[in-house]
């Protein structure tokens, strides 16, 4: 997490120390999308480089913000609306995951329903006479 800040202060320029008040929401809400992004990826491989990769995902997403030229404002609202999303793909993640196996049906090669195993009349004994009978 300090990498993820370091990174995020590398990209404002400072933050001032020693602030006690509300000024700092901004700086800790900047650093919720690249640690819930790092986390998503961290479950794919280590933590730490997935943190690192989501800070990395954050700066290149504001980097494509500032080549659009839009407006800090617009920047803030963007990055706001990616982080509802992205939360909400988080907290629903196994609903969408059961509605697309729903909708995209078996996996192709997986073999259909099974055939019964055993014939619905069950087999006779045969019936055992004269010498070997005892």
């Amino acid at each position: 997490m300090s990498v993820v800040g370091l990174i995020i202060a590398s990209q404002m320029g400072y933050i001032e120390a020693g602030k006690l008040n509300f000024g700092s929401i901004g700086v800790m809400f900047t650093a919720f999308l690249p640690m819930f992004i790092g986390g998503f990826i961290g479950r794919f491989s280590n933590d730490k480089l997935g943190y690192l990769l989501g800070a990395f995902c954050t700066t290149l997403i504001g980097l494509a913000f500032a080549a659009l030229r839009l407006t800090s404002t617009a920047q803030s609202i963007a990055n706001a609306l990616l982080l509802v999303g992205f939360l909400a793909y988080l907290s629903n993640e196994d609903r969408l995951k059961r509605a697309w196996r729903r909708l995209a049906g078996p996996p192709r090669g997986t073999p259909g329903p099974a055939a019964p195993s055993s014939p619905a009349k069950p087999a006779e004994v045969p019936a055992v006479t004269g010498a070997s009978a005892s």
